[in-house]
């Protein structure tokens, strides 16, 4: 099984070793947003024709950085 090895640098490097210790976390906070993004675009009962256009772009613009 290959396995990965990942040095940094630090103090230097500490940004990118945070990063790449919380990168799941992270994409799991922007699947739970775009879960209610997608939610308050199905269940749109009040909400305005704006609101809906902005959640539908913001959910465009989490997608494309989840899938480059």
């Amino acid at each position: 099984m290959p396995q990965v090895t990942l040095k940094f640098s630090l103090p230097d490097e500490e940004s990118d070793m945070l990063a790449a210790l919380h990168g799941t976390d992270t994409l799991s906070i922007v699947e739970e947003a775009d879960n209610h993004l997608r939610a308050f675009i199905k269940y749109r009962e009040g909400q305005s024709a704006d609101a809906l256009e902005l959640a539908d772009e913001v959910r465009a613009i989490l997608r494309e950085a989840l899938f480059r």
